[in-house]
């Protein structure tokens, strides 16, 4: 970049790698993974070249994210552990990759690799600041790591077939979401919590924490395809019930709309 100082050169990569974070995730809410990941990985290559090492983890975490929902679970962990070797363990970044880890190796149903990732991301997060930093955007990080710890966790735990904590850690999200200001809230991660809560209960049960799921104001890519999951899991198990029929009807409905984290 000729007549470009150093200074002004490496924040243009900032704000280069921001906009391809956000371009990220539109894609993945949108349902496309390719285009996804290499928006994430134009983010983590801007940010190298800056030498932001916070945005490179940033770019990590969606690529851990967009390859856990395309059934990539080897790919998320290794995204995770790429990201966590350029932030702090100290941030709340941190807590959510090694959240992040352990939900790759929980849809690999490696029991103990994915007790290992989350008492260590445990054990971050307890160690976390009362006041936590925000990202570009004035995002609080602190809620972000929550929803790891949550969401992510009664995921998990859904996937290694231990039903009793994965009600009490989708129990957690509920409430982590709840107490979180509505402007930090996120509407798609709070859906995918009632989703998770869905294939917990009785029929009318599930349906009601289903139907409060497709009632998000945005419907992602993410979202759809649980929901879609567990369509065929309600149908499957009360075959020819007003409940599944209920859902289904609400489900075929719905329409994909992009969302940002």
């Amino acid at each position: 970049m000729a007549g470009v100082t150093q200074a002004r050169q490496q924040k243009l990569f900032v704000h280069a790698g921001w906009l391809s974070e956000i371009l990220a995730w539109l894609a993945h809410d949108l349902g496309d993974p390719l285009a996804g990941q290499a928006y994430a990985l134009d983010c983590f290559e801007h940010a190298d070249q800056a030498g932001h090492d916070e945005l490179c983890a940033w770019a990590a975490d969606a690529m851990a994210s967009i390859a856990l929902h395309a059934d990539r679970p080897k790919r998320a962990i290794d995204a995770a552990q790429r990201g966590l070797r350029r932030v702090p363990a100290d941030h709340p970044l941190a807590v959510r990759l090694h959240a992040q880890a352990s939900r790759g190796h929980a849809r690999l149903g490696d029991r103990d690799a994915f007790d290992a990732s989350y008492q260590q991301a445990d054990r971050l997060w307890n160690a976390l600041p009362s006041r936590t930093p925000r990202r570009t955007g004035g995002i609080d990080t602190g809620p972000l790591a929550a929803y790891a710890m949550t969401t992510y966790t009664a995921s998990s735990y859904l996937w290694l077939g231990d039903y009793e904590q994965a009600r009490h850690h989708a129990e957690r999200a509920v409430e982590t979401h709840a107490a979180t200001p509505a402007g930090q809230r996120s509407l798609s991660r709070e859906a995918i919590t009632q989703l998770a809560l869905a294939f917990l209960g009785s029929a009318t049960e599930a349906v009601t924490y289903g139907l409060k799921a497709l009632a998000a104001p945005r419907m992602v890519a993410s979202v759809h395809a649980r929901a879609a999951t567990f369509n065929t899991v309600l149908t499957t198990t009360y075959p020819g019930t007003s409940q599944a029929a209920e859902f289904q009807a609400s489900l075929t409905a719905t329409h994909l709309e992009g969302a940002t984290p």
